[in-house]
């Protein structure tokens, strides 16, 4: 009992407050999907934990809560208002911040609108937050977005009246500007009035919070309640207004929470007071939208399956291609994973993120762990994956657009003056892992892989070594072989398919282990992974890249693995990531064995392993399967419940608890991974079996045996293809506005086209 009381809860949720009799009941629903699957309306306050939306732009996101909860963070890390608990941890998932909407009615009681007021809502859709209310004959609908280009949050407040009423409105805020990762302690906040704002100036970010019309301003400090060994005061700072209304007279009050780097994004911001501009800005959003969501769409039998594939899997990946993981620096694997995902949504917005991150590596092929937007910070540990992901992300770009020249733009380096193009920085990173090898052949985990919590295992000796990123740089370099095959670099293709040849006959003579393959290796031989580990013997992402990746010499291989798979990592709520969990023994095995049995990555549902997942169970011709990790990846499984999985029906969460903790199904936090980039890619590609080439659209459905139709819209350079699936027995093909083809790889210069596909 000792040693389990000594695990870590990784971060802060060690338990929820639920009773277990609650937390497994399935009945209780807090809110609804809307028909047509764009929004999803929370008609309760008492989620069992807050439960967010993210609005965001290039400069700033806002977090937003059913019950008024949330932040406005900057670009640059600095979080505007405040955001967590004593302890301080970067991953939002219980803001204590607030937002204060306070309402009277003729003098009477104020009542806190998030808090109190009747037949209360929210409704979060792609953009926009609007909440609803009723507060003494008034009816309040307050719509929350944020800009396509001012850095601000925008409020739009309008009141109804039943009666002829006197209301005054309080709209307040706390202050922080808390600097992410770096401050010890709070700035003091100097702050300003104006006849319509209040502004406070911090870390070279100017705050504002200002209404279009205001009687009163007022600020006043507010105990600190982030950090434990300080006693620095927050700013609540208010704005107060009292207007008269009759009967039946409609009212718009517009408030703007803002943070500025620049003069010019000051006024930016300001302008969405004026109502003419606040709603063409609303109208900017809900387009931009519009436009996002026809790149790719669906019409599927699963309707849950197709408002993630259609809606919510681009909102979330939008906020992550902006805003990474929440903190000042950016993952290098993150950046291009999510740039990747971002293919799917605006490939040219894409581009940005894939050309910054390659630039940010040295001449060696090395690259950080982490890396700043805003300046030259750097996370500088050698973790062995960090551009493995990259030929992936470059490839989708080109397939999507035909843009080969992103291959010759010229990138510096962080440790040379000198500059290179992006495809061979790209070579470099790639030579660099295939070079460097232990003595068994596999390539050196150095710092660590993607498995963070395993990070380490190379102060045993600098030999140790992983085989997952053995098989990953084998599927990353032919990736890069199919592409010098197509610009027609003889000399780099053999050179890709000799190593990958190499990589293969290694990988399945070193790393195989009877019925599964093990995922790493110390210096002196000791496995990690192997049915000789009595904890930790199997590790899902070794199992599903060797899958997908083609690196397995033989079918008896992959029928046990498959058999493994089901056997040891199976649960209701997808696949774990490995088993059994690390209690009394893996003490050289980094943080990993220090975690809590069944959560984060000892032995818990890793959602980001489970979408990988999904491409193994296509890659071996489980299309039944890979349908259904798909769905109990994303949070509205009927083996889950909002009780139990207790985030939002509507994000993709990180962690679902394992089987060996109480709070078995509990999601640990949402939002902030790179699982929405590769179910994107998951159900668009690999199940829907539409994917861009070089040379055209790759048709190649994968689905379940129960699906007779389903249709996909995909604007490809151009063109807008519409594709209806229709299962046959009889005349199968695919017809391209009336014409069958030759093969299953298509192409139109058409500003539309129809494609018919009898499978």
């Amino acid at each position: 009992m000792g040693i389990l009381e000594n695990k870590v809860y990784t971060p802060d949720v060690k338990h929820n407050n639920l009773p277990l009799e609650d937390y497994y009941n399935k009945t209780d629903k807090f809110g609804f999907f809307a028909d047509d699957g764009r929004s999803y309306t929370i008609t309760r306050r008492d989620t069992p934990r807050p439960w967010l939306q993210y609005l965001c732009n290039d400069k700033v996101f806002s977090c937003v809560s059913n019950i008024g909860s949330g932040l406005l963070r900057h670009i640059s890390g600095v979080r505007v208002t405040k955001l967590l608990e004593k302890g301080g941890n970067y991953i939002i998932r219980v803001p204590n911040g607030r937002r204060f909407l306070d309402i009277s009615v003729d003098g009477g009681k104020v009542f806190d609108f998030f808090l109190e007021s009747e037949n209360y809502s929210l409704t979060v859709s792609p953009g926009t937050a609007v909440y609803k209310g009723e507060i003494d004959g008034i009816k309040i609908e307050l719509t929350m977005f944020v800009p396509e280009e001012a850095p601000c949050e925008c409020w739009d407040i309008k009141l109804l009246s039943e009666k002829d009423a006197t209301v005054s409105l309080f709209a307040r805020q706390d202050w922080g500007f808390w600097l992410a990762g770096i401050d010890k302690t709070l700035p003091t906040l100097e702050t300003s009035i104006g006849k319509n704002k209040i502004t406070a100036l911090a870390h070279n970010i100017t705050g504002i919070f200002a209404a279009n019309e205001v009687l009163k301003i007022t600020e006043e400090d507010i105990p600190d309640t982030i950090f434990v060994k300080t006693e620095v005061n927050y700013k609540r700072v208010s704005l107060a207004n009292t207007i008269s209304l009759k009967k039946g007279e409609a009212y718009n009050w517009f408030v703007v929470s803002a943070a500025c780097d620049s003069i010019d994004e000051q006024k930016l911001a300001e302008a969405c007071l004026n109502a003419e501009t606040n709603q063409k800005e609303l109208c900017r959003v809900k387009a931009k939208w519009d436009k996002i969501f026809q790149n790719n769409i669906c019409s599927l039998p699963d309707k849950v399956m197709e408002n993630f594939a259609n809606y919510w899997l681009k909102n979330n990946l939008y906020l992550t291609y902006r805003f990474d993981r929440g903190g000042r620096l950016i993952g290098y694997r993150d950046a291009l994973q999510d740039s990747w995902g971002y293919c799917l949504v605006d490939a040219e917005k894409a581009k940005e993120k894939i050309v910054l991150t390659l630039s940010k590596m040295y001449a060696d092929g090395r690259c950080p762990r982490q890396f700043s937007k805003v300046n030259d910070e750097l996370d500088v540990r050698d973790f062995s994956d960090s551009p493995i992901w990259a030929p992936n992300a470059v490839s989708a770009y080109i397939k999507e657009t035909g843009d080969f020249s992103i291959l010759d733009k010229p990138l510096t380096f962080l440790d040379s003056n000198e500059t290179s193009s992006l495809e061979d920085h790209i070579f470099r990173a790639l030579s660099y892992l295939y070079e460097n090898r232990g003595k068994n052949g596999l390539i050196r985990v150095r710092d660590g892989d993607w498995l963070d919590g395993l990070g380490g295992i190379n102060k045993y000796g600098d030999d140790a070594t992983s085989a997952w990123v053995t098989v990953a740089t084998f599927y990353a370099q032919n990736i890069m072989l199919e592409l010098y095959n197509e610009i027609g670099d003889e000399e780099k293709a053999h050179l890709m398919r000799s190593r990958s040849d190499d990589l293969k006959e290694i990988f399945n003579r070193v790393a195989w282990d009877g019925n599964w393959f093990t995922y790493a290796f110390f210096e002196d031989g000791e496995p990690i992974g192997s049915h000789k580990n009595l904890e930790g013997k199997i590790f899902l992402n070794v199992q599903t890249w060797a899958l997908f990746s083609g690196i397995i010499d033989s079918e008896e291989k992959i029928e046990k693995i498959k058999r493994s798979i089901s056997i040891y990592l199976q649960t209701p709520f997808g696949p774990l990531l490995n088993y059994p969990p690390f209690v009394f023994h893996g003490e050289r095995c980094g943080r990993l064995q220090n975690q809590a049995p069944g959560t984060f990555a000892n032995s818990a549902v890793y959602n980001h392993g489970a979408a990988f997942k999904v491409f193994a169970d296509v890659a071996t011709g489980d299309y039944d399967l890979a349908v259904d990790t798909f769905r109990r990846a994303i949070p509205n499984h009927p083996d889950n419940s909002d009780l139990c999985r207790t985030s939002e029906p509507y994000s993709i969460g990180n962690v679902y608890y394992g089987p060996n903790n109480e709070r078995f199904g509990m999601n640990l936090f949402a939002w902030f991974t790179a699982t929405p980039a590769w179910l994107i890619h998951g159900v668009f590609e690999q199940i829907l079996g539409v994917k861009a080439q070089y040379n055209g659209l790759l048709i190649e459905p994968h689905v379940p045996s129960d699906w007779n139709s389903y249709s996909i819209t995909k604007i490809y350079r151009g063109t807008k293809y519409n594709i209806r699936f229709q299962r046959t027995t009889t005349d199968k093909g695919i017809y391209l506005d009336g014409e069958k083809q030759e093969n299953n790889l298509i192409k139109s210069d058409s500003a539309t086209c129809d494609v018919l596909v009898k499978y």
